[in-house]
């Protein structure tokens, strides 16, 4: 199986600049370790959506489309799931975020279609 990390055409270069993915760090408290993310979605991902700010300042989620329109397009790199191998469960666990954290992004990523396990 093929774990996917979606990113968009922004991230690309960094990626390819870097060499690897780096680990998301923007909103990660203090004592939780970053991760990187991969998703068994074969399409799309739906949390890879970009917040955005509509034309009165207040933060969006943006389509697929729109993600791709905004931010030099839609990439994925795919891994063989040994080198991705934890489910959502163990990223919590590993990460040390905390539940309310957690529960947050389980109910975020729900509400934007995917299915966290």
């Amino acid at each position: 199986m093929i774990a996917w990390h979606y990113t968009t055409g922004i991230g690309f270069i960094g990626i390819v600049e870097d060499g690897y993915i780096r680990p998301a760090t923007r909103h990660v408290p203090r004592g939780e370790r970053p991760v990187v993310w991969f998703s068994i979605n074969q399409f799309w991902e739906y949390t890879a959506n970009k917040g955005w700010p509509d034309k009165n300042g207040n933060a969006i989620t943006l389509t697929m489309e729109q993600t791709a329109e905004r931010c030099a397009g839609l990439f994925r790199f795919g891994v063989l799931h040994e080198h991705a191998p934890y489910d959502w469960r163990q990223i919590r666990q590993l990460s040390g975020m905390s539940t309310r954290m957690a529960n947050g992004l389980h109910k975020v990523a729900t509400a934007a279609g995917a299915s966290p396990r």
